[in-house]
């Protein structure tokens, strides 16, 4: 079916946004530099992230967040058959990077900067989501059964609409 390699497949969607094209062009080029990010280790559910427990964070978490669900569900969708996002929501998430890259330039960061770092958490986002739709599916659906990723589907649903 599918290019069988997650990183490969985030190449694939042809992100819309002039700023991901550049993040993919110099991801390419500078592959060999740190990662500008710091790295997401678990998914907190999006409903607690954004809860009145914490202190709410710039779009650009909502953006990578749901960019990076939306584009492991294709990848699944491509590897193992099955549902997933549809292209309008694609497309949104495309927009919500470009939105992210744009709120971290708001904060001070270059455009470059900005542009590597969010390209850096998305790849680690849509990581972490496969790994979970993998554990998941051994004993079910990758995201319908949980909970936690049905209410991350919900809340990106309604962020990205």
């Amino acid at each position: 079916m599918g290019a069988g390699n997650p990183d490969l497949a985030l190449l694939r969607w042809g992100r819309d946004g002039r700023a991901m094209k550049h993040a993919i062009a110099l991801a390419l080029i500078l592959a060999p530099l740190p990662v500008l990010a710091d790295p997401l280790t678990e998914l907190e559910p999006l409903i607690e992230v954004f809860g009145a427990d914490h202190d709410t964070p710039g779009w650009d978490v909502a953006g990578i967040r749901c960019a990076g669900m939306l584009y492991a569900q294709d990848y699944w969708r491509e590897e193992h058959g099955g549902s997933g996002p549809s292209q309008r929501m694609l497309a949104a998430a495309a927009t919500g990077l470009d939105q992210a890259v744009q709120h971290r330039v708001e904060l001070g960061q270059d455009l470059t900067k900005a542009t590597l770092s969010v390209d850096a958490d998305v790849k680690q986002v849509f990581r972490l989501y496969v790994a979970r739709f993998e554990a998941n599916a051994k004993s079910g659906h990758p995201w319908k059964d949980d909970p936690d990723l049905k209410g991350d589907g919900n809340y990106c649903m309604h962020a990205l609409s």
